[in-house]
């Protein structure tokens, strides 16, 4: 989209969601379920991770741009205890590098990505930017909540483990989905929101057998454990539009709320 066609878009629409937040609630738990199964006897990671994982379970040089929800010092703690370790103490064999404690976000909206970072994907990058900071400028987002509970842990297209998220009530879905659609606007996906927290990519070869069982097993007890009081509390303080050079490194360029 050009600048007057988000911005014609953006100021003429009145909000609503794509799907109602049960339509939202029914698509969530279709695929996300308690009892966590691969359903292959060996697994082959995704395109996605080869592209972000070397042959040493290292992260590659990837090259891009998202709008995230930070999270605070105490839930990435609590994330990391609680989520991660269990799997890497299980099966670390299955899964790439560590992610770094502070990386941990919530994705609101995913925009470019990309391998190559030559100047044609500069310049998009550098687009998208400008558009999405004048958007935000318009928007007047004034500080908010939004509380989201756990669903379970699953298998993001055979690309990561992932913790999905619900918001609590309709409210909650409302205002998430507001913000979306802001950057919607900008960058158009072919795909809907599922709000999650990474918690670890595969490794880039194929693994069966004993690791692949031990690490649904992991998952399961994981899944088994979590409480349905924890809450993430996000912030529109934290709410960032952020590039990054590698799938643990990130930097905060732009932050969303009205000061």
């Amino acid at each position: 989209m050009n600048r007057e066609t988000v911005f014609s878009f953006w100021n003429s629409m009145k909000f609503q969601p794509h799907e109602s937040y049960p339509d939202f609630l029914k698509r969530i738990f279709s695929f996300q379920k308690p009892e966590f199964h691969f359903g292959v006897d060996k697994f082959f990671p995704s395109d996605s991770v080869r592209s972000k994982v070397d042959e040493t379970s290292t992260f590659r040089n990837f090259f891009g741009d998202t709008v995230v929800f930070n999270l605070d010092d105490e839930q990435k703690h609590f994330i990391k205890e609680h989520f991660i370790a269990p799997l890497y103490l299980a099966a670390p064999e299955c899964l790439a590098e560590q992610l770094n404690e502070q990386t941990l976000h919530m994705t609101l909206h995913d925009l470019n990505a990309s391998n190559n970072c030559d100047a044609s994907f500069l310049q998009k990058m550098f687009d998208t930017e400008i558009l999405l900071s004048e958007v935000i400028r318009q928007a007047n987002i004034q500080p908010q909540t939004i509380t989201m509970t756990p669903t379970f842990v699953f298998n993001m297209v055979n690309t990561s483990l992932v913790l999905g998220l619900l918001p609590k009530t309709d409210k909650d879905y409302r205002n998430l989905m507001y913000l979306y659609s802001l950057i919607e606007s900008v960058h158009s996906l072919p795909y809907p929101l599922t709000p999650h927290i990474t918690l670890a990519y595969f490794n880039h070869n194929e693994f069966a057998g004993d690791s692949l069982y031990t690490l649904q097993n992991a998952v399961n007890a994981v899944n088994a454990s979590i409480d349905r009081q924890f809450d993430i509390c996000l912030s529109t303080e934290n709410l960032y539009y952020q590039k990054f050079i590698s799938m643990n490194d990130y930097f905060n360029i732009m932050n969303f709320a009205s000061r």
